[in-house]
């Protein structure tokens, strides 16, 4: 295997696993996660309750699938997505000033608004794209040989 496949493989197992432990974590203490949707004045009651039902289950399928390659192209799809909503969520509070923890991973750690957790989510959002885009590509396959027969005649263009 090429360095590019381990490389790959690191960032799959990385971005994947981190997006498995956060959801575990939510699931164990979800409260700094409605501290951390509470923020959000303009979200509807409704929308915000599904958020903090659905986001620590959906962090563990995804991350568990993506860190296990497992269809891929479409956990890889819908990883990337949800890093792309984190990462605007990190811009928002960063930009609106938020005072609070954002609810990341449950209750452990605190990750106020600013520049490093906006950082931290654009370098998952990048992981995450990385291997999704890698992911669509077509397997790489050798060109066939050609035919090298005397016998056989060239037909002429």
């Amino acid at each position: 295997m090429k360095a590019t496949t381990y490389l790959i493989l690191a960032v799959r197992l990385a971005v994947g696993g981190l997006l498995l432990l956060a959801g575990a974590l939510k699931i164990l203490d979800d409260s700094t996660l409605r501290d951390g949707v509470g923020l959000i004045p303009w979200l509807p009651v409704w929308a915000k309750l599904l958020v903090i039902r659905l986001l620590p289950i959906t962090e563990v399928v995804l991350g568990a699938a993506f860190a296990a390659g497992v269809l891929l192209r479409w956990s890889g799809g819908a990883t990337t997505l949800l890093y792309l909503v984190f990462f605007g969520y990190a811009v928002y509070g960063w930009a609106t000033g938020m005072e609070g923890e954002c609810g990341c991973f449950g209750g452990v750690g605190g990750a106020s608004f600013g520049w490093q957790m906006t950082l931290r989510n654009a370098l998952l959002l990048a992981g995450a794209a990385l291997v999704t885009i890698r992911a669509m590509r077509p397997p790489f396959s050798e060109p066939a040989p050609a035919e090298s027969d005397p016998e056989t005649p060239v037909k002429p263009v």
